[in-house]
């Protein structure tokens, strides 16, 4: 489907009760609606085959392993074979750590099958799962083919943007010219969709690719073959997003589930959820990974048999009361959704894979194309719902579901949320039902160009909070909308965000200076702009905007400092975040600024970020001086150490003031720079907020220079100096560690949520697959070994497990007879089991604060832990049947957001030489998850690895998919009493 300037033009494939195609149609026979008001067709034609113009396809891969990866290939395979290459061009990208292009649009069959081979190829096991790299033993060998492939498709597909011809001088027309450009859009653009909406790397770049299409007029298809992946209901939000932004620019989504059960195995979903499992049994049970010869306590579990807790001993039909479809079908998938409300098709791999790709084929070839004027009284960016029903009977119309009315020729980059935001702008009264801060901060002229950055901080105290009393969680959401306009009105920036924020309710009583924030840097030549920013509260359904008028200077006189920034924090670059034209960032840190210019009650630190523009023409040094005062009464001057680049290049700075607790209080800090007789200065003004405590004396050690001032920290309701000196430090680290007591606390509130974490889950079952695989040399040549797939029950606090596919082939094989296999390995305690052995006050665990980390969209702290042999609770079992307890240590990841853990490591550490069992470790990744409406931290990946010996080693990489809600939704059928089992 696509829109014209005042029509829509709608894709139909029309099927007949047996699924076959209907040639017949004509515009008499089919009712279309918009928004459930009847259209009159304009155009209404059948498109069969050679007719048709070119049509784009995208093929997109997650990794695979071991048979997942050979499916792909085949099942691409056959896709090559049924589409013409006369109609159809294929690119094929894949998701690394980053989006990658591994081959540009391309008739080519050969060429295609080529980069799928790329894309799916895998030398090892995959060590890590989809979504961690926790326990990182060895690298996949292909990793670096197609790093290699995607370097040299990336710099043909720069060198045809920017100049018209490849790498080799093969000169291209326009029309492959404009194809390339998207590409590139997409590749530059997913990092940015990642950071804007806050999403994982799957959903940001499929959203970047359906952007960067609009502007082409072909037909367009992206194949997305994936391994599946869990989604929260922000994860889902998304899914709606990319399904708009389909609709907008023409795109249809086929996906191949390479994840999905077999027939058999749903049959088994559902035997196993009538006859169920035993419950978690904590007492001590043989170690994952050790072939019996080791346990861990209270950690894991190998239950199999009858699951008891049903009170009815009953036969259940575990299907939705609202259509009778089995919970765990593909269509309820997501994904399955995606392709149906594009017009698409859900392609389950282990199924009839023939019959679902000649459908696929169908749809692509042989279609009618109808327009209407779309009945739009005002574009304000509502979903406008398309539904097609055809006057004769039995016949099944797949077209999309609708489009968003968004004005014709608006831009492309324009999404249907900022919409009603954007129509704030032209009235003049603007509405100030949400407060919050926008400013431009001006950096001057840097490497790339005249840099500023825009930020947007709205405070959660003025929007309306989600409480959730099932996850003691709160949710905010808003929306931002910012413009740039230069003097004659033209729109030189925009930005938008959609961002949701999860965190304790705590918060919201506890720190009046949480906020969300949007941050953009971008390039202005010098000139007079404004500024429109507005903000909209999803959950209190209220609107704030500003306007503000700002100005670039035509040049910059040096010496010179830019603004000086109040730091709220500052968080890790890495290589997957790493913008390096970002301008507030030092060494590798990125620094989030402070716009609300207050401080919490009880801070220790405070730190400040500007740019230093040295004299390029002078050969004097620079001095750098600060000064802070409080409440009017200044301080000394305080000189600070300032180390010019040899090429008189610009120089970030980040300074800190300490003290024990700074009290309550307006603050003014000013920086002055001088350098060749010439002076620069700055200045930055912030409040302390007061808990109603008197602070302490301030202590009068710092870092780096050691320098201190005479500015004195005083009670909330005094003047009068309190005789501690504050210290201005320059820093040397800019990620620093929490103050003691937030440590204090943050793991306090960690430990709680530990032990309450069992008792906080709801009744759940989900799909736990587990790789496992085999090192017999300890070189790293891991074999695959089997890929079993259980179902996992959560009834009552208690877990069992149920025995769905072995290899995928349906197996009713119980865990214990697996155990009982040489070297069989199965991991448990996921759930809970790992999180009370390192947080049990018994334990007594002894934590280390490591660094500041990003984890998904959130940030981290990490922690280093030890648990001594006397407190420990983990034991390993000799293959002479000697039980040891031994130490353990490992890593915390604690969301600072949520209090939670979000991933955690457990190792055995100083086994005897001679004992049989040499190291054993275990990691479990967790995240949230969409269950029945509310967002859950559950596991979603875990890697056990116990070495026998000096060189055998047992691996899994265990999977959970599928969350769904235990016992809610079920009718109950022949019923019968079950007999109680044998004493």
């Amino acid at each position: 489907m696509s829109q014209s300037v005042d029509e829509v033009t709608l894709d139909m494939a029309v099927l007949d009760k047996k699924g076959r195609k209907v040639l017949d149609l004509k515009p008499g026979d089919i009712v279309v609606t918009d928004n459930d008001l009847p259209v009159k067709l304009s155009t209404f034609q059948l498109i069969k085959g050679d007719e048709q113009g070119d049509h784009l396809v995208t093929m997109v891969f997650d990794h695979f392993g071991g048979a997942g990866a050979k499916t792909a290939q085949k099942v691409s395979e056959k896709i090559l074979k049924m589409l013409s290459s006369k109609q159809f061009s294929f690119a094929v990208l894949d998701f690394g750590k980053r989006l990658q292009l591994l081959q540009n649009f391309t008739g080519d069959h050969q060429a295609v099958m080529q980069s799928v081979g790329v894309a799916t190829a895998n030398d090892i096991v995959r060590l890590s799962s989809t979504d961690t790299t926790m326990i990182n033993i060895v690298q996949d060998k292909a990793d670096p083919v197609r790093a290699n492939a995607a370097l040299q498709a990336e710099k043909d597909l720069i060198s045809v943007v920017r100049t018209g011809a490849d790498s080799s001088g093969r000169h291209v027309d326009v029309k492959e010219r404009a194809e390339c450009a998207t590409l590139l859009a997409a590749l530059q653009d997913t990092q940015k969709v990642m950071q804007d909406q806050h999403t994982s790397l799957a959903l940001a770049g499929l959203t970047a690719i359906v952007r960067s299409q609009q502007r082409l007029n072909q037909r367009k298809s992206i194949i997305y073959f994936t391994a599946g992946f869990q989604m929260d209901s922000g994860a889902k939000d998304m899914l709606k997003t990319i399904t708009g932004a389909a609709a907008r620019a023409g795109v249809t989504f086929y996906v191949v589930d390479m994840d999905a059960l077999d027939v058999g195995t749903r049959h088994q979903i559902e035997n196993a959820m009538t006859s169920g499992g035993a419950p978690f049994n904590p007492a001590p049970q043989a170690v994952p990974g050790s072939g019996g010869l080791a346990t861990i306590t209270p950690m894991q579990q190998q239950a199999g048999g009858t699951f008891n807790t049903n009170p009815l001993g009953s036969s259940a039909d575990f299907m939705m009361r609202s259509d009778a479809v089995n919970t765990f079908a593909p269509t309820k998938s997501p994904m399955a959704e995606l392709a149906k409300s594009t017009g698409g098709t859900y392609v389950d791999a282990q199924e009839n894979v023939n019959r679902q790709l000649q459908q696929m084929k169908e749809n692509m070839t042989t279609y009618y194309q109808a327009t209407y004027k779309p009945p739009i009284d005002e574009y304000d960016g509502s979903f406008h719902t398309i539904a097609a029903k055809s006057v004769r009977t039995s016949l099944n119309i797949k077209t999309k579901t609708g489009y968003f009315a968004l004005a014709p020729g608006a831009e492309a980059g324009i999404r249907p949320f900022e919409v009603p935001l954007l129509k704030l702008f032209n009235q003049s009264n603007l509405p100030h039902d949400v407060k919050f801060n926008a400013a431009v901060l001006q950096f001057g002229e840097l490497p790339d160009g005249n840099t500023s950055t825009l930020a947007i901080e709205v405070p959660i105290s003025s929007l309306q909070a989600n409480r959730d009393a099932h996850t003691t969680l709160f949710t905010t959401h808003v929306t931002i909308v910012a413009e740039i306009k230069d003097k004659s009105g033209t729109v030189v920036e925009h930005f938008g965000e959609n961002i949701s924020k999860r965190g304790t309710q705590q918060t919201l009583e506890s720190d009046p200076t949480a906020s969300m924030i949007l941050q953009r840097h971008f390039l202005a030549i010098p000139g007079q702009y404004l500024l429109e920013a507005a903000v909209y509260d999803e959950l209190g359904l209220k609107y704030g905007a500003q306007r503000s008028v700002f100005e670039i200077p035509p040049k910059q006189v040096t010496p010179a400092l830019s603004p000086i920034v109040l730091v709220k924090k500052v968080d890790t670059i890495n290589d997957d975040n790493d913008d390096p034209l970002e301008p507030m960032r030092y060494e590798k840190g990125r620094i989030t600024p402070n716009l609300l210019e207050t401080v919490p009650a009880g801070t220790r630190s405070v730190s400040l970020f500007f740019i230093v523009h040295p004299d390029p023409q002078s050969k004097e040094p620079a001095t750098l001086e600060m000064e802070a005062s409080r409440n009017g009464h200044p301080g000394r001057p305080i000189p600070l150490p300032l180390k010019l680049n040899s090429d008189g290049s610009i120089v970030p700075y980040l300074a800190s003031f300490k003290s024990a607790s700074l009290a309550p209080g307006k603050y003014q800090v000013k920086a002055l720079m001088s350098q060749g007789g010439k002076t620069a200065e700055q200045e930055v003004s912030f409040t302390v907020l007061s808990d109603g405590t008197v602070a302490s004396a301030p202590s009068a050690e710092g870092h780096g220079s050691d320098v201190t001032g005479d500015l004195t920290a005083t009670s909330e309701n005094s003047d009068t100096y309190s005789g501690g000196l504050l210290s201005i430090t320059p820093v040397t680290n800019p990620v620093l560690p929490p103050a003691p007591e937030e440590i204090e606390i943050l793991l306090a509130d960690a430990r709680k949520q530990a032990l309450g974490y069992m008792e906080s889950l709801p009744n759940f079952m989900c799909v736990e697959v587990t790789n496992r695989s085999v090192d017999a040399s300890g070189a790293g040549n891991w074999k695959h070994r089997d890929t079993i797939a259980e179902l996992l029950r959560y009834h009552d606090k208690s877990e069992s497990h149920t025995m769905l596919e072995i290899n995928g082939e349906p197996s009713t094989t119980d865990r214990e007879a697996l155990l009982r296999q040489k070297g069989s390995t199965l991991s448990g305690g996921e759930l809970g089991g790992v999180l009370k052995a390192v947080f049990s006050p018994s334990a007594n665990a002894e934590f280390k604060w490591k660094e500041t980390d990003a984890l998904g969209s959130g940030t981290v702290q990490v922690f280093d832990y030890r648990v001594s042999k006397d407190k420990s609770m983990f034991s390993v079992v000799g293959s002479n049947d000697l039980q040891l307890i031994v130490a353990f240590h490992g890593q915390v990841y604690i969301d600072t957001a949520t209090r939670s853990v979000r991933r955690i490591s457990l190792e055995a550490e100083d086994l005897p030489k001679d004992f049989p069992t040499r190291s054993s470790v275990m990691g479990v990744d967790y995240d949230y998850v969409a269950i029945n409406g509310h967002d859950y931290l559950m596991p979603i990946s875990a890697e056990v690895r116990v070495r026998q010996g000096h060189r055998q080693a047992t691996l899994n990489t265990i999977e959970f998919h599928d969350y769904r809600k235990y016992g809610s939704a079920m009718k109950i059928v022949d019923y019968k009493e079950v007999e109680k089992p044998k004493q």
